[in-house]
């Protein structure tokens, strides 16, 4: 069974993009820690991905063990980001997250990391994704990506 673990704002930028099943169609299951669920599904209420993420059935909520690690990494980041790298690293499964302190941070733990866009590239290369309309759509709700990351979504 193909998991992966994931933070916020891949489950609300793929919600915004109408593009949420691009996660079932790579993953069997998307796993994500009690914080992550809090903060697209109870706190977002009423913004894209709380409706989206409550409804999948193949999305299930985990509990951390280690909150002490967790702890430790929210000095730095987010709850959200700090829950999910050390479930990854619990579970032993790769992440999907876009902030770069967070990356950096499941890197240096040996995680596999991809992003949002990552995801869409891959989708783009399946053609189950349109990249010109895909960067339109992330432009119009604020995403924010480097000039490295525009040449390869057009390479």
């Amino acid at each position: 069974m193909r998991k992966i673990i994931t933070n916020s704002t891949p489950l609300i930028v793929l919600s915004a993009l109408g593009q949420l099943e691009l996660l079932h169609h790579y993953f069997d299951e998307v796993i994500i820690p009690d914080a992550v669920w809090q903060e697209v599904v109870i706190n977002g209420k009423n913004r894209p991905g709380a409706l989206e993420v409550r409804n999948c059935e193949w999305i299930r909520i985990q509990e951390v063990s280690d909150i002490i690690a967790v702890e430790t990494l929210h000095i730095y980041l987010g709850i959200g980001e700090s829950e999910a790298i050390i479930l990854a690293k619990e579970l032993n499964l790769p992440l999907i997250i876009d902030d770069k302190a967070g990356r950096r941070t499941a890197k240096a733990l040996d995680l596999s990391v991809t992003g949002t866009i990552g995801i869409l590239l891959k989708g783009s290369e399946d053609n189950l994704v349109n990249m010109n309309e895909t960067v339109s759509g992330l432009i119009s709700i604020g995403f924010r990506f480097d000039k490295e990351t525009m040449t390869k979504m057009f390479t």
